[in-house]
């Protein structure tokens, strides 16, 4: 079992987790604004289903861009990928793999 399946809310957790990861770079304030704007919905969902379900289904939404997208981003500043980028790609793929789940 991984600390992400014990926690209460994982979705909420991982979010933060990126959002934190994505400071490292000099580019990611935008990052680390949407996944904590994505936090913050899911707090005011608290206990309403559909509200949740409406959020995780944001989330997703990030996975379907095309050129410059979340999926593209990468932890990196003017020298190049920043070490923290290999936890941000697995967290990025957590992310969609527990909000998969959930949604399920």
């Amino acid at each position: 079992m991984t600390p992400h399946e014990l926690d209460p809310d994982p979705v909420r957790t991982i979010l933060l987790e990126i959002s934190e990861l994505a400071l490292a770079a000099p580019s990611g304030g935008p990052v680390c604004e949407g996944m904590r704007r994505f936090a913050s919905a899911l707090d005011d969902a608290h206990g309403d289903k559909s509200a949740r379900e409406a959020v995780l289904n944001n989330i997703l939404k990030m996975y379907r861009g095309g050129m410059g997208s979340f999926q593209d981003y990468v932890v990196q500043d003017a020298k190049g990928v920043l070490p923290e980028h290999d936890a941000f790609d697995r967290l990025r793929s957590r992310l969609y793999d527990v909000v998969k789940a959930e949604l399920s």
